[in-house]
């Protein structure tokens, strides 16, 4: 099994294997709404291959939280994670998320955000305690908008996630 950075070349097997975990009615997700306009950022966005075959991938986004005053932060969007079906249980997921997060440390990601299950999540310093009051495109069961802040960077209480592309922010630089 090989860990390494996502190419160019391996967007059409990303997509079918996330088809195959997550359904093709995925675009609709508000987590996909965020991503809109944006490219994946390179280095924590990964693929695991196996027998020449992407099993797993994580893929990475910038995104912007915005205060009520208008000012913005960057921060970086997980997901999705997915693992084939027929691979899941051999703990892929797990090693890919703490791969892929040692390597958006390590670039200066800075704080991370997702949308998912909170009693999965919290083994990689995910929380949902600073963002109870974020607003996010899309319907979203809140308690599932989970915040990564190694850094404990300040960030409003009160916001509103955007889109890098409605926020006219670029991608960072790492």
């Amino acid at each position: 099994m090989q860990f390494c950075a996502a190419g160019v070349d391996d967007a059409a097997q990303v997509d079918h294997l996330l088809d195959k975990c997550f359904g093709i009615d995925r675009h609709q997700r508000t987590a996909y709404l965020l991503r809109r306009g944006a490219q994946a950022i390179a280095g924590p966005t990964m693929v695991v291959r196996e027998h020449g075959q992407i099993i797993a991938s994580v893929q990475y986004w910038p995104v912007a939280l915005v205060d009520d005053a208008g000012r913005q932060f960057t921060l970086t969007l997980l997901g999705p994670i997915g693992v084939s079906p027929d691979q899941r249980g051999r703990g892929i997921g797990v090693e890919l998320m703490h791969k892929s997060l040692a390597v958006a440390d390590a670039l200066g990601c800075g704080p991370v955000v997702l949308i998912g299950d909170v009693e999965y999540y919290t083994r990689f310093g995910f929380r949902a305690d600073a963002t109870a009051d974020w607003r996010l495109p899309g319907p979203v069961e809140q308690h599932r908008v989970l915040l990564r802040n190694p850094g404990r960077v300040n960030l409003p209480k009160v916001a509103r996630l955007l889109a890098c592309a409605d926020a006219y922010i670029a991608a960072p630089t790492v």
